[in-house]
Order: C-alpha cells, then structure tokens, then sequence
C-alpha cells in the first residue's frame, strides 16, 4: 500500500536527499557517507522488478501521471540512494525510480520504504514525483 501523507521528518529526510541529488548532480555523492563493509549487508532492492519501483508505478497510475501500458519496461530503472539501518536487520531505503514511457516521456520519483535482506517491502512505500517529463 502507498501512503500519501508523510511525518514530518522522513519529508525532511527525503527533501534533503532531493536537495542532494539536485545539487551534487549525481547520487554517488549521497552514498559516498555508507562504509563499504555496510553496503555488503544493505538490503539490495533496487531492481526495477522489486517493491520500491513496483509501488512506485502503481501510486503513479493512481494519481493519473502514469499509464503502465505505455511504459517502457527495458529503460526503466532504481538506484538506492541511501540506505539507513533501523535495527534488527531491517532498513530505511530511498531509491530514485526513473521510468520512461514508449514516447520518450521520462517520470523520476524518489521513494522511502523499510527492508530487510530476507524482504524488500516491511513496510508501505512513500513516493514524491520530482519530474514529469514531456
């Protein structure tokens, strides 16, 4: 299920990251603060087939921004861009989703879940829209 309605500090958490990606130009530089040895343990959920990209899709129908049946399945991609560890084995991922529809339109969101290494979808998915191409 997709929550519309964020706390206020995950939205800021998200608006930093957001900020991060807009000015640092790239998403390298907000993983550069992860140790390597915990990436090895992090959850990998960024397959466009997994929980954040699917229910990324879905609130995207949902609101109108997206028909799925003109998405281009081959171009569509999910980069993790943070990863926070709660405790427990389970994590506060962010990924940023890019999909491109079969006309060229391109649609970015990024999304905010919790997983674990067993199950990317402990918990609902946030989705903010940051571009609707043309």
């Amino acid at each position: 299920m997709v929550r519309r309605l964020f706390p206020l500090p995950m939205a800021i958490g998200v608006l930093v990251v957001v900020v991060a990606l807009t000015l640092n130009g790239g998403l390298s530089t907000v993983l550069a603060n992860q140790s390597l040895q915990n990436r090895d343990r992090v959850p990998d959920c960024s397959d466009p087939k997994r929980w954040p990209t699917l229910m990324a899709i879905a609130y995207l129908k949902n609101i109108k921004v997206l028909d799925p049946t003109r998405l281009d399945q081959s171009k569509t991609k999910a980069r993790r861009i943070a990863s926070e560890p709660l405790g427990k084995g389970v994590y506060r991922q962010v990924h940023h989703v890019t999909l491109m529809e079969k006309t060229g339109k391109t649609i970015e969101a990024i999304t905010v879940n919790d997983a674990s290494t067993e199950e990317c979808s402990m918990s609902d998915v946030d989705v903010f829209v940051v571009t609707r191409g043309h």
